[in-house]
């Protein structure tokens, strides 16, 4: 397959301009992958059921996992014993300072003694108050969910009042297992479960059957765990193989699905499936920064030796590097290539948009990725958003459009459309094309799809004088 279009047109006579700035509605409705959004609601499935519901009591090591609630008793996601006193959780779940006195969070775990009545106090057998002791976010800082520059320090530490993980009680706590994002990389899928209480109904569930994927995006790692509201903070075990003791390797952090899709959506192919996937925060981010005090609280029981090549997750200097290494190491791949164009435009996106030579190596990269699965669409959409990205820089420095060029992005988007379902950014991408291109219908009709299907993001409104005004070409 030759080049794109547009990266011969940039290489000759449109580099210079793209350094100018981006506009926003380009940021906005079209760079996704950099800037996604926490899920307020249920998010899609990649299994039609993928939970299987637990009993509270247990068994190991799903026993240790409890709810954490605020002082008013509402549910703000699950917590993990992970010491007799200490339970880890993450930051935006616990949300309040360390030390701050005042027990504002209660930790609840056990299941209610048969035959009491059901009651909000006593949906568990066990409540305990709850302080943070430590936490990777600055208590100053208004935590923020959509916030992905906190993702990598998105966790807590919780001292109970009652040591529910001790002796006394029979829920026992689990062990840290610290992979860094260079060891994830230079190994396949890691096979793991989710854990933790679905908001809506105080439900234990556990989704046995996903994988951490890999990195990205910039934001802690990307699993097909289907984590609802609530399980926020909860586990992600690795699952074991023979008697060896379960470990926790990462926190539940996000959903990156704002929207309500169907299934369909989510297959590996879909241009939606790397936007669905959701994030965890590995435990090797954070783990030397707590386990002297784990260390303690377990009063030596079990040895929490120093991680000596701690977690660097910078995408220049580490993750990129990794990557490549293994794409040379292994050869190339579709998912492999479009996860670095991701990882490359990442790390160089910045106030003054992208440099040139970063749009022109990812479109390369892309191309290559659907020359080798001309089914990706991951890789036609994201290669269609940097050419209409670089257009459009292009034509804000004073050049007149490229037809040619928008009516392959047009193209792009519109053969990666999902044939059963609607993605939010290729009906984005096919009504800015279609209204560059002066196709009205095409774009009134993309308009349209997204007001119906995706009201939450409101772009009927933003272009609604625009395609009104369209005038066909």
């Amino acid at each position: 397959m030759a080049l794109p279009i547009a990266f011969d047109v940039l290489r000759a006579h449109r580099s210079t301009f793209l350094r100018t700035s981006c506009g926003c509605l380009l940021s906005f409705l079209f760079l996704a992958p950099f800037h996604w959004s926490a899920a307020t609601a249920d998010t899609v499935s990649f299994k039609s059921n993928p939970y299987d519901v637990l009993s509270s009591d247990g068994p190991f090591p799903y026993s240790a996992v409890g709810q954490l609630n605020n002082s008013h008793g509402a549910s703000v996601g699950s917590a993990t014993l992970i010491s007799p006193c200490l339970a880890l959780t993450a930051a935006h779940v616990a949300n309040v300072k360390p030390e701050s006195g005042a027990p504002e969070l209660v930790f609840s775990i056990g299941e209610r003694r048969s035959g009491e009545r059901a009651t909000l106090d006593n949906r568990f057998r066990y409540r305990t108050e709850a302080v943070v002791v430590a936490s990777g976010v600055d208590p100053a800082i208004d935590l923020n969910h959509s916030d992905l520059n906190l993702s990598w320090r998105d966790w807590t530490v919780v001292k109970l009042r009652d040591c529910l993980g001790g002796p006394t009680y029979e829920f026992g706590y689990v062990d840290l297992l610290p992979v860094t994002t260079s060891t994830l990389l230079h190994s396949e899928e890691i096979a793991v479960e989710a854990v933790g209480y679905v908001a809506r109904n105080s439900q234990k569930v556990v989704d046995r059957d996903c994988e951490i994927l890999g990195v990205f995006n910039s934001a802690g790692w990307q699993s097909n765990c289907t984590l609802k509201k609530g399980l926020s903070g909860g586990p992600i075990f690795n699952k074991t193989v023979g008697s060896e003791r379960p470990r926790m390797i990462a926190i539940a952090h996000k959903a990156a699905n704002v929207f309500h899709v169907s299934s369909s959506a989510v297959h590996q192919n879909s241009s939606a499936y790397y936007r669905r996937l959701s994030t965890v925060l590995p435990v090797a981010a954070f783990y030397n920064q707590i386990r002297k005090i784990v260390e303690e609280d377990r009063n030596s029981e079990r040895e929490m030796p120093v991680l000596t090549d701690p977690e660097r997750h910078d995408l220049t200097h580490d993750v990129i590097p990794v990557l490549e290494s293994k794409i040379a190491d292994n050869g190339e791949s579709a998912a492999r290539l479009y996860q670095l164009a991701v990882l490359k435009t990442t790390a160089d996106y910045g106030p003054a948009g992208f440099r040139p030579e970063t749009v022109l190596a990812a479109i390369l990269l892309l191309t290559r990725a659907v020359e080798l699965d001309p089914d990706f669409s991951p890789a036609i959409v994201f290669r269609a958003i940097l050419t209409f990205y670089a257009e459009n820089r292009a034509i804000q420095g004073g050049v007149s459009p490229d037809r040619k060029v928008l009516e392959k992005v047009l193209l792009d988007f519109e053969l990666a459309r999902p044939e059963n379902s609607q993605d939010e950014q290729v009906e984005t991408g096919i009504l800015r094309a279609a209204l560059a291109l002066g196709y009205c219908e095409k774009a009134r009709k993309a308009m349209e799809s997204l007001a119906a299907n995706f009201p939450d993001l409101g772009v009927e409104h933003v272009f609604q004088e625009e395609v009104k005004a369209c005038k066909s070409s």
